[in-house]
């Protein structure tokens, strides 16, 4: 599904057609990923979930033709925890550029994820409100 965007050239309103985004969700809790993908797609992105962390990293190992735009991370992933996945995305020259959410415990905890050497794009503290756009 794409959606148009509006590019304005003298006045006059160009409408085109553009691949949407693919979105990867990367949460252990699966009606949570669902509730994420259900309003991303809304969005008018195409979203692909993961439920553990070692699910992630083979996706966006094998993802070279079908590249993501956009990861949603949970930090506290099964089998590979949510840092060790941020951390594999910024370590990959494949990888190292994409936008990165990380859905967090609470508040206080960004103040120890910023003090990490890897960093996410936004930090999503938890409960979070699925309505917010994700960047």
């Amino acid at each position: 599904m794409t959606t148009p965007s509006a590019t304005y050239n003298k006045d006059v309103a160009i409408i085109e057609r553009r691949p949407s985004q693919r979105v990867l969700v990367c949460h252990g809790e699966r009606h949570v990923s669902r509730l994420i993908q259900v309003n991303l797609e809304r969005q008018g992105r195409t979203v692909v979930c993961a439920y553990d962390g070692e699910e992630s990293i083979k996706l966006l190992e094998s993802a070279e033709t079908t590249a993501f735009h956009r990861v949603v991370l949970d930090a506290m992933l099964p089998k590979r925890g949510g840092y060790k996945v941020l951390k594999w995305i910024r370590t990959h020259a494949a990888t190292e550029h994409l936008w990165v959410a990380v859905m967090i415990p609470s508040a206080q905890e960004r103040e120890l994820w910023d003090q990490r050497p890897y960093r996410a794009n936004l930090y999503i503290p938890k409960p979070f409100n699925p309505n917010v756009p994700l960047g």
